[in-house]
């Protein structure tokens, strides 16, 4: 769900006039009542409890890449979403195919974009990202994906993350 730009208020919609609602309903105990009334958080026991409906047992089983368990948060945000829009034609959501994907084994010149408009998805890089020169370059991507006071945030967190020096980097070249 976090992976759908969507706001709450939708998601809500979306539990509360599903298929898996109504069903759940059913047969429900008090702890699940609960969980499934208007007033309930969008909590992580109340996903878990449509998962688990949905998917059964596999909803708790080891779960492997690419096996059938994989896929279940992606299936279940689809279902759900295809299921409302059925109710609510009017109701749209801005897609994205499957693009390129922005990947974290790409070197720093393919992250250096003038857009990113043809990647849909992205994989972020790890501690490289915090060098001055990449973080420029990461700098592209926030303003492409955040509002102003949004990058001013991740840019006031990387100066006071750097300060601390919390990730050990290895000795640059040229340098003792």
């Amino acid at each position: 769900m976090g992976h759908v730009f969507l706001q709450k208020k939708a998601w809500r919609a979306m539990l509360m006039e599903s298929q898996q609602r109504a069903e759940l309903l059913v047969k429900a105990d008090n702890r699940t009542q609960e969980l499934l009334s208007e007033n309930a958080p969008l909590s992580f026991d109340t996903i878990t409890l449509y998962g688990r409906h949905e998917f059964k047992e596999v909803y708790d089983q080891r779960m492997d890449k690419g096996d059938a368990a994989w896929y279940m948060d992606q299936i279940l945000c689809s279902m759900l979403i295809t299921d409302y829009r059925t109710k609510h034609p009017n109701f749209t959501i801005s897609q994205r195919g499957r693009a390129d994907r922005l990947d974290r084994a790409a070197g720093m010149g393919y992250w250096d974009q003038p857009n990113f408009d043809q990647f849909g998805d992205a994989h972020l890089k790890h501690d490289e990202i915090l060098d001055a020169g990449n973080w420029k370059i990461f700098n592209k991507l926030l303003k492409a994906l955040f509002n102003t006071t949004m990058v001013t945030l991740f840019n006031d967190y990387y100066k006071q993350y750097i300060i601390l020096d919390v990730v050990p980097r290895p000795p640059q070249q040229g340098r003792r």
